[in-house]
């Protein structure tokens, strides 16, 4: 990450250049005394699940060992070195089901052959008694019915 140029003189500026995320947590490993003697152990061939790469980045099965730093574990860096690795974008896993095929709504005919319903709730008390409102939409034309009702109303009251 490069920050904006600090102007010394009025010819003189200097830049100052940051690591990027994976030099960081690496530089912190070695900053932290567990992952230290995990790193001493990997290296006396005692451990199995963690291993130690090229740029001397210590892994766990396969996976760079993250540590709790407020420095280092922040989302939106992670979430910027995520979207901008080739490698995150191809095995990212989608959390959501696949998508089925659109089948649009069906036009209706005739007025109020099909309705859409729905009901207001959380309204003050109506001198009647009245609780809530339900509404009751014509998908043709758009026109509405309200009805004041209880909120207590079940299913077959309103039918």
């Amino acid at each position: 990450m490069v920050r904006a140029p600090e102007t010394v003189d009025a010819r003189i500026t200097t830049l100052a250049v940051e690591l990027d995320l994976r030099s960081r947590i690496i530089e912190a490993q070695r900053m932290d005394a567990k992952l230290e003697e995990i790193r001493i152990e990997v290296r006396s061939g005692e451990s199995r699940n963690f291993s130690e790469e090229g740029d001397n980045a210590l892994t766990f099965e396969g996976r760079l060992c993250m540590l709790d730093n407020e420095g280092l574990n922040n989302k939106r860096d992670i979430a910027s070195f995520v979207e901008r690795c080739l490698v995150c974008q191809q095995v990212k896993f989608l959390h959501q089901r696949p998508y089925g095929k659109l089948r649009p709504l069906e036009i209706p005919e005739w007025k109020w052959e099909h309705i859409a319903m729905d009901s207001v709730t959380g309204l003050p008390r109506t001198l009647r008694g009245n609780t809530a409102i339900w509404v009751i939409i014509d998908r043709l034309t758009k026109s509405a019915h309200f009805i004041p009702i209880l909120i207590s109303y079940g299913s077959n009251k309103l039918a």
